[in-house]
C-alpha cells in the first residue's frame, strides 16, 4: 500500500538524492544550464528549504514498510502572463518502484493539496525528450502550454471550464480555409484575443459560415500542409452590417462574406508541417461524404484542388488540434 506524507528535514538527503536522479535524465536541461549550475541550484535549495521556518511543501511516498518510494516537491511559481503566484512541482520515482503508480499517487495529492488551498492551477516542465513523463503527466490531467527556455511546460487547471452547450457542439463545423501564396509568420504560436478581428472572403457566402463554426487556415507549400492560423467565426455580418460595423475609405464588395472571429490562434510556418500521416488522414465532405485531401500522381499534395473553404470533418479537425499541441512548442 502506498501513503502520501509530509517530508522532514531527516528526508533531504532522499530527496536530493532522487531530484539529482530527475536532472540527469533531462539532457535538454542539462545541455542548457550545465550540470554544475544545477548542482549548486539544487544545493541552495535544499539548504535554504533547512533554514526556512515555513518552507514549501514536500511529499515523500512511502510503503506498508515505511520504505521511501519517492518524492514530489512545490516551489512558488509567479506567471508572468498574469502576475498570479501558485506551485510549480518537481517530481521524482525510485528506480526499484516506478510502473507500481507512485507518481500518479504523488502528482493526485498534490493537485488536491492545491484544490484545499485554493489554487486555479499547478505548473510543472518537463524535458522535451522523457516521453514517459509526458505521458504520465498526460493521464493525470496536464495540459502542454508553452516552451520555457528548452523544456515543455505542462499545467493542471484546477477551474472546470465552462461546458460548451451541448447543441452548439453537436451543429458545430470545421472548415480548411486554404491560401495559396501564404507569407511566411515570424511569431510563435499562442493564442491572441482579436476581437473585433475583421474577415472578408468571397468563399464565406458559398459556404454559408455561421457563429462557433471553426476554420483553419492552411496553405501547401512544395506538397506540404502548413497550419497558418485558427479561429472560430463569433458574427456573421450581411454586407450592410459590415458597412456599418467597419466604415471604410473604399466602398465594401457586395459579393463578399464578412464575419468577425473570436480568439485567433496563429501559428508560425517555422513550424514543421503537418505529418505525412496527418495529411493523408485529413477528410473533406464533398456532399455530406468525406474523401481525403488532393495529391497529385507524384503523391504531394495538390494545392489547386484544395482552392477556397472546404468542410472538414469533426475526426479530421481533432486529428489537426493534436498534431499541433505535439508539435507548436518543439522548437
Amino acid at each position: 500500500m502506498i501513503t502520501i506524507r509530509d517530508g522532514t528535514v531527516e528526508d533531504i538527503p532522499f530527496i536530493k538524492e532522487m531530484m539529482w536522479e530527475a536532472i540527469l535524465v533531462s539532457p535538454v536541461l542539462i545541455r542548457e544550464s550545465g550540470l554544475e549550475r544545477l548542482r549548486q541550484n539544487q544545493e541552495r535549495t535544499w539548504n535554504d528549504w533547512i533554514i526556512n521556518p515555513n518552507p514549501p511543501p514536500v511529499f515523500i511516498a512511502v510503503d506498508s514498510t515505511g520504505q521511501k518510494l519517492g518524492v514530489l516537491s512545490l516551489r512558488s511559481y509567479m506567471d508572468l502572463r498574469s502576475r498570479f503566484y501558485t506551485w510549480e512541482l518537481g517530481l521524482a520515482v525510485a528506480d526499484h518502484s516506478r510502473r507500481q503508480g507512485v507518481g500518479q499517487r504523488l502528482l493526485q495529492h498534490a493537485i488536491d493539496f492545491c484544490r484545499k488551498t485554493g489554487q486555479p492551477y499547478l505548473v510543472l516542465t518537463v524535458d522535451p525528450t522523457n516521453r514517459i513523463a509526458q505521458a504520465l503527466y498526460r493521464k493525470v490531467g496536464f495540459k502542454l502550454v508553452s516552451k520555457r527556455f528548452s523544456v515543455f511546460e505542462m499545467r493542471f487547471s484546477l477551474v472546470p471550464s465552462k461546458p460548451e452547450d451541448l447543441e452548439i457542439v453537436a451543429n458545430r463545423r470545421y472548415f480548411i480555409e486554404y491560401w495559396t501564396n501564404a507569407a511566411y509568420y515570424s511569431g510563435r504560436g499562442r493564442l491572441r484575443k482579436s476581437l473585433p478581428y475583421f474577415v472578408k472572403n468571397k468563399w464565406f457566402k458559398r459556404v454559408s459560415l455561421k457563429p462557433n463554426d471553426f476554420v483553419y487556415i492552411m496553405t501547401a507549400i512544395k506538397g506540404e500542409l502548413y497550419l497558418i492560423s485558427k479561429y472560430m467565426v463569433f458574427q456573421v455580418l450581411s454586407y450592410e452590417e459590415a458597412e456599418a460595423e467597419f466604415p471604410q475609405s473604399k466602398p465594401l464588395n457586395p459579393d463578399l462574406g464578412y464575419l468577425i472571429t473570436d480568439d485567433a490562434t496563429v501559428y508560425s510556418l517555422f513550424e514543421p508541417p503537418l505529418e505525412a500521416e496527418v495529411t493523408q488522414a485529413l477528410r473533406l465532405l464533398d456532399k455530406g461524404q468525406p474523401k481525403p485531401l488532393p495529391f497529385n500522381a507524384a503523391g504531394h499534395l495538390d494545392g489547386h484542388g484544395l482552392r477556397g473553404i472546404r468542410e472538414i470533418t469533426a475526426e479530421s479537425a481533432q486529428l489537426l488540434d493534436g498534431f499541433v499541441e505535439q508539435l507548436r512548442f518543439l522548437r
